[in-house]
């Protein structure tokens, strides 16, 4: 009988329980969606090292950007979807469920930069983006995630009302 009760008390603390397993492919998401923005920032940085090089100097002027890299001023594009990536991921990470919009928004805004990269000077991270776009929002519409987020009670005001 000692025996059972140990059993059973090791189960209610065990770290695997149900309700953390279940969030994990949401833990995920966040892990990629942050992952995808600081990839964003780090691009970013990158050409606009390159372009401000090319730029002869001239650091406040936006000339030598369009003369010297397009892809750094196509860039500015990634600004808001970085943004959402970044606090959806992280909030993602914290457990929210109420993210996915803002994340499928970030990766819709990511792949119309990318398209239109495409369509313009086609760098040769292009294809990278585009396919890590891709990825995350299949994997934003899969059915893990969605089950989860689907699956999530209503949220209550103070009084206990639904809001």
């Amino acid at each position: 009988m000692d025996r059972r009760q140990d059993h059973s008390a090791a189960v209610k603390r065990s770290p695997a329980s149900p309700d953390r397993t279940a969030e994990r492919p949401l833990r995920a998401l966040g892990g990629l969606l942050v992952l995808q923005g600081l990839g964003l920032v780090g691009l970013g940085l990158f050409e606009l090292r390159g372009a401000l090089a090319s730029g002869l100097g001239e650091v406040f002027s936006v000339e030598p950007l369009l003369r010297g890299a397009p892809e750094a001023l196509a860039l500015v594009l990634f600004v808001p979807a970085t943004f959402l990536m970044v606090l959806s991921g992280l909030l993602f990470l914290l457990g929210s469920r109420r993210v996915w919009t803002p994340a499928a928004l970030s990766q819709t805004l990511a792949l119309g930069g990318g398209l239109w990269l495409y369509a313009g000077p086609a760098p040769y991270y292009v294809y990278l983006l585009l396919a890590a776009s891709v990825l995350c929002v299949l994997y934003l519409n899969s059915q893990s995630v969605r089950g989860l987020l689907h699956d999530a009670p209503p949220a209550r005001d103070r009084s206990g009302g639904v809001v």
